[in-house]
């Protein structure tokens, strides 16, 4: 009977065990996740401005001008034509040689001043006599005139893109070397009032009105080449003040002549920036 009993606690017991819920299995240790190799991210270039690549540009430059014909020029041509002559010959020249200094400080918008000298109109005029209008005998008169100018401007500038700019500009300038020349191959006894060279002082000041296009090709963080042209346009009445003599009076008489046209001067630079 004992031994039934112990039968049937063991047989109890090991059902009890295995009615007892399970422990789940323990997962096993995940693997470290493999980090994704980092993608360079490309840097974004800064967007800069076009501009001259310095606050402050000193260029110094040398160009040629060429004029067009004021009525001082015409009043030159048709001025002293006597009646008996042998011949009358105009040698104008509308252009010349032009120089000159710019100042600027800025980055895409420059500001500054610019003064230069310009060469304008010069006109050679000979004229050749008979002896029948010269009194006695034949000879030439040769009358030159030279104007030329020293425009002093207010002027900015604009960046349109790299390199590229338009710009404007206005001031004055002033007569210099300006000048009415009479030369004669005759002899001052054997001239008379009629065959008196004419000869006279030029002055007077132009209100200067520039337009500017041009280019910059930077060759340094300190130096820059410019290719530019100038359009101008000058407002302005010249004063003649005539200082003819015949070797014993000279006439003081005074006169004033239009002198207003346009003027196209391409140029080349050196600047220098700071």
């Amino acid at each position: 009977m004992k031994k039934l009993i112990s039968l049937v606690a063991a047989l109890a017991l090991v059902g009890s065990v295995a009615a007892a819920p399970k422990k789940p299995a323990a997962k096993p240790a995940a693997k470290p996740a493999v980090a994704a190799p980092a993608v360079a991210v490309p840097a974004v270039p800064k967007t800069t401005a076009p501009s001259g690549g310095a606050k402050f540009i000193i260029a110094p430059w040398g160009g040629y001008n060429i004029a067009q014909k004021t009525d001082l020029v015409t009043a030159s041509e048709a001025n002293y034509v006597p009646t008996l002559t042998q011949s009358v010959s105009n040698d104008t020249k509308t252009q010349g040689v032009a120089g000159g200094l710019d100042l600027w400080y800025g980055e895409k918008f420059q500001f500054g001043l610019g003064a230069y000298y310009q060469q304008g109109n010069k006109t050679t005029k000979t004229t050749s006599f008979t002896a029948a209008q010269s009194g006695s005998v034949a000879g030439t008169i040769t009358q030159v005139v030279q104007v030329n100018y020293l425009p002093i401007l207010a002027q900015v500038r604009f960046f349109v893109f790299d390199g590229f700019y338009v710009g404007a500009g206005a001031g004055v300038a002033v007569l210099i070397s300006s000048k009415i020349d009479g030369s004669t191959s005759f002899t001052q006894a054997q001239l008379n009032s009629t065959l008196l060279p004419f000869s006279a002082d030029l002055s007077g000041t132009a209100i200067w009105l520039q337009g500017k296009v041009g280019y910059q090709l930077d060759l340094s963080d300190l130096l820059a080449l410019n290719v530019f042209a100038n359009f101008s346009y000058q407002i302005q009445t010249v004063s003649y003040k005539d200082l003819s003599s015949n070797g014993t009076t000279t006439s003081y008489v005074t006169a004033d002549v239009k002198n207003t046209g346009y003027n196209i001067t391409p140029g080349l630079a050196i600047a220098f920036k700071f």
